[in-house]
Order: structure tokens, then sequence, then C-alpha cells
């Protein structure tokens, strides 16, 4: 009897997993991807790898405050996959901790959504960024320089002057003499991080900084501004910036384009 009944389970277990269709993929499988779970979920659906679509796992995340682990096991994996993930690849003394932020960050985001929802101020959906899996410290050090900083604590010697811009190529809308010298960093990502910040804040000093960024990186494909056109091509920056930070709330995995400068989309 008991032996029938294993088989007539093993039978019906057997149909569920045709039906769905689920391939399932465990912790083994994904450290050879130096991928890894937290200690409290043992294996995911298979499509968790599609870090393309991060987005659209984060969003099945419904009232996430009220979820267990595995409900945000599938968006911590292709978070880890994604080229949002800044940090070093997770390690069995790590990985729960990092899981741990991850969650809070989703949380927190989606707490503040249902809030601007209320209000009725704007729409905002939240998502994954760069620092999803960061403490406040590590936060501070990804973002040196780019939260909100009252310049008259840093002194002349922490901007560049209209001179050396333009020996850069550098054009600045018209009364503006200078700018901040971490807007010079030609990293890819800081452009990308004062970008997004400029959309987030939405404050003249953060767009001309990313604008700056923007003309000294490799991305730009359009020769130098001149006074003339200056403020078109910023115009459509602005532009670029907010969308580009109001898809990566949403999750998409978008950087900063070409055509930034010149159709306003990233």
């Amino acid at each position: 009897m008991a032996k029938t009944s294993m088989k007539i389970w093993l039978f019906f277990w057997a149909l569920v997993s045709v039906s769905t269709g689920e391939e399932r993929i465990d912790r083994a499988s994904l450290r050879e991807k130096q991928v890894l779970l937290p200690s409290t979920v043992n294996d995911v659906g298979e499509y968790c790898l599609e870090h393309e679509n991060l987005g659209k796992f984060v969003s099945r995340i419904e009232e996430p405050a009220s979820k267990g682990d595995s409900a945000f096991a599938c968006a911590f994996v292709a978070f880890q996959l994604s080229p949002l993930k800044k940090t070093a690849p997770y390690t069995n003394a790590n990985v729960d901790d990092r899981f741990s932020l991850f969650k809070v960050s989703i949380i927190a985001a989606d707490s503040f959504t249902s809030g601007q929802k209320k209000k009725s101020t704007y729409e905002y959906t939240s998502g994954v960024d760069l620092a999803s899996d960061l403490t406040t410290d590590e936060r501070a050090v990804l973002v040196d320089g780019l939260a909100a900083i009252d310049d008259s604590e840093c002194g002349d010697a922490c901007f560049a002057k209209l001179e050396t811009l333009k020996d850069q190529k550098i054009t600045l809308p018209s009364g503006v003499e200078s700018v901040r010298l971490y807007c010079l960093d030609q990293d890819p990502d800081m452009l990308h991080l004062l970008t997004i910040k400029a959309g987030l804040f939405e404050r003249e000093s953060d767009y001309l900084c990313a604008f700056v960024a923007f003309q000294i990186s490799s991305v730009k494909t359009t020769d130098p501004y001149t006074e003339e056109t200056v403020d078109s091509y910023l115009s459509n920056f602005k532009t670029c910036a907010n969308k580009l930070h109001k898809s990566i709330a949403n999750g998409d995995i978008i950087s900063v384009g070409t055509t930034c400068d010149i159709s306003g989309d990233p």
C-alpha cells in the first residue's frame, strides 16, 4: 500500500513539474556562475538567470514587506548577474548579509512608491539600483561627492574653473563659470551615477555636473558644443537623465547612450 501511494505521489509530482514547465537550478549549479543563494533558499527557477528581466522579477514581489526570503531569491540571482552589481562576488560569509540589504532596498523602494502614489504628486516606480546590496558606509563611498553637498564646505580648491574646462573642450551654459572637480571624472560608472542622480533630484547643479562628465566621455559623438548650441544640448540631456532614472527605477538595465544629448533618449 505504501509503495502504491509513493508511486501515485511521484506521478503527481512529475505531472505538476511538466505542466508548469519550470526548470529549477540549485545552489551548486549557481555557484559555478559565481552566484550564491542565501542560506534560507535552496534553489530558484532557471529563468532567474535572465538578468535582463530583473525589473520584472522585482515587480512580481507584491507587498514585499510581508514576503519570505524565497520571494526575493529570483531577483537576487538576476541582480548578481546584472551590470548593476558593483560589489565583489559574494562569499558564504557575507551572502546572507548582502541578501538582507537587497531585501531592505526593495521593501524601502516599495514603501516610497506607495507613499508617492497616495500623495498623487508624480508617477514613480522604484526598483533595484547600483546600491541595492550596499551598506550605508559603502553607499557613501560609491557615491562619494554625489550626495547633496553644500558647496560652501569645499571652497575654490574643489572646483574646476572655466579656463580649465575650455582646455578640455567643455562648454558651459551662460552664467556658469565652474563645476566640481568630480564632474571631470571619466569613469563610465561615474557618468552613469551622475546622470541617475540628476534625474533623481532634478537640480540644475546635478544636471550640469552630469552634462560636463558626458562631454568628456567616450559616449559623446557630437562635435564640441558652442555658446549658441550648448543650451539646446543641455535641454536634451536633462530629458535623457530623467528617462534614465525612471528606467533604472523600474529595474531596466540601460546606461547613458550616444543619443543622450541629441534626442533626449538614453
